[in-house]
């Protein structure tokens, strides 16, 4: 239950909705550069992220918003009704990603009595309200004031997931390990996708 214990509005949760929320939890493995969500589309599942970095950013790079790893998620909004999503969402690294999707959600909260669903609902909406104005105040800056934007985007995508601080590589990309993990993550993403 830990990775439902890193998101706070499901702290509200009793025993029994959380084992339900796990039960309905799909693993999803991303490879680097992976688009995990379009700024735009209409966003249908929550992801909590159980291993590796993604960049949130606006649709063209232009803006990123924040570093998310382990124990975070985003997608949350989708929960609440039919939304569409005000970022783009890149993998950096391999990522382990657990998806809760609207229809799973809605299933188990259907069999919570209304006074707990309400509250969780209302601390959901409280969570969404807090990213929404956080990056609208970073897309403020930066348009307003252009010294940020060239302080803050001085590398282009690629380059990031190349350096991403604090991580370092434990096998050369030419080692074999490397290039045999690398034949089972396609494996499991081919998997994952059929």
């Amino acid at each position: 239950g830990a990775i439902i214990d890193s998101v706070p509005f499901f702290s509200l949760c009793d025993d029994t909705t959380t084992q339900l929320l796990l039960s309905v939890l799909k693993p999803k493995i991303f490879l680097p550069t992976d688009i995990i969500a379009h700024q735009g589309e209409v966003g249908t599942e929550m992801y909590l992220i159980e291993r590796g970095q993604v960049l949130v950013s606006s649709q063209d790079d232009a803006i990123p918003y924040c570093t998310l790893g382990k124990g975070d998620y985003f997608g949350e909004s989708c929960l609440l009704g039919a939304t569409v999503r005000v970022a783009k969402v890149t993998a950096l690294t391999y990522c382990d990603c657990f998806v809760l999707s609207k229809d799973d959600y809605n299933d188990v909260m259907s069999t919570c009595d209304a006074p707990t669903r309400r509250n969780i609902d209302n601390a959901l909406a409280d969570a969404v309200r807090r990213k929404t104005r956080q990056n609208t105040n970073i897309n403020r800056n930066i348009t307003d004031f252009p010294k940020c934007r060239r302080q803050t985007v001085s590398e282009t995508l690629t380059e990031a997931a190349v350096t991403v601080p604090g991580l370092k590589a434990r096998y050369s990309p030419e080692s074999v390990f490397r290039r045999s993990w690398d034949v089972v993550i396609l494996l499991c993403y081919g998997y994952n996708a059929w």
